[in-house]
């Protein structure tokens, strides 16, 4: 089997220490890079530092190339590594045959063209699932600030308490990126974690907020993902937006069941969402 290759920013994680350190300590020759591909760190290189790791892939479960941990192909990574919690009636396994109009968009999310990613349609259809398996290949190879929004604060304490949460720490790669549970919830690592915010070792962030002024004062973000945005009140939709705007390799994913004519005016700023397209 091929050696499995990380990113500074996700090997960084697994240490415990910054990207600028890890950057540091390569230069002075204590952390070793990939020879035949320089800015990738081995996964027995983490090992011999002491790192945390997630456990070596399988020959068959491997992405078929050194260069990342999950190939771009991010409906391949959502069959391979995510599990559904509680007794899904389709069985834990995302299977992707199932729903293949699903493929397009999510590995737009991998495609640094794309900047808007917007899914509308009935329920359920994996929206939302769609939208956590973005999550998940974005924790693992390109993390950045990422707002998943929800249309209540109490939606999103749910959200993230019975389903975020829970598909994150059964992912194993993302798993033994994630910080562990402890007093405060700080973990050893410096890493901080509650029910709806996970701070890495790196200063990026993942939180699970409700899409309104007062909450997302102050928070910039290179992701931003509105959840069933045709619940939220006026204005909120914008506001969600508006968070990415200082990002040059930004995305915004918005998802989200219609609502029916006349229901309000909130469905009605969704529909020209998605109407002006990407």
């Amino acid at each position: 089997m091929s050696e499995i290759l990380y990113s500074q920013t996700v090997a960084a994680q697994m240490l415990g220490i910054s990207r600028g350190t890890l950057v540091k300590r390569i230069r002075k020759g204590e952390i070793r890079e990939y020879q035949k591909k320089p800015s990738k760190i081995t996964h027995s290189e983490i090992e011999r530092l002491g790192g945390v790791v997630p456990p070596v892939l399988s020959e068959g479960q491997a992405s078929g190339n050194d260069d990342e941990l999950f190939s771009t192909d991010i409906s391949k990574a959502g069959e391979e590594h995510v599990r559904l919690p509680g007794s899904p009636p389709m069985g834990s396994r995302i299977r992707m045959e199932m729903t293949p109009w699903l493929r397009a968009p999510l590995n737009c999310f991998s495609d640094a063209t794309p900047e808007r990613i917007i899914l509308m349609s009935s329920a359920p259809v994996g929206k939302t699932l769609s939208a956590l398996c973005m999550t998940m290949w974005s924790v693992c190879e390109q993390l950045g600030n990422l707002l998943f929004c929800q249309h209540t604060e109490a939606a999103a304490k749910d959200f993230a308490q019975l389903r975020m949460n829970p598909i994150l720490n059964e992912c194993a790669p993302v798993s033994a990126l994630m910080p562990t549970w402890g007093k405060g919830g700080r973990s050893m690592r410096g890493h901080t974690r509650n029910e709806s915010k996970i701070l890495f070792g790196t200063g990026s962030w993942l939180q699970c907020k409700p899409a309104n002024m007062s909450s997302m004062r102050g928070h910039s973000a290179r992701y931003s993902i509105a959840d069933e945005a045709a619940e939220y009140t006026a204005g909120a939709l914008a506001n969600a937006i508006a968070r990415i705007s200082l990002f040059p390799n930004k995305k915004i994913v918005v998802t989200s069941t219609p609502l029916c004519e006349g229901e309000g005016e909130t469905g009605n700023e969704f529909t020209a969402l998605y109407k002006a397209g990407t």
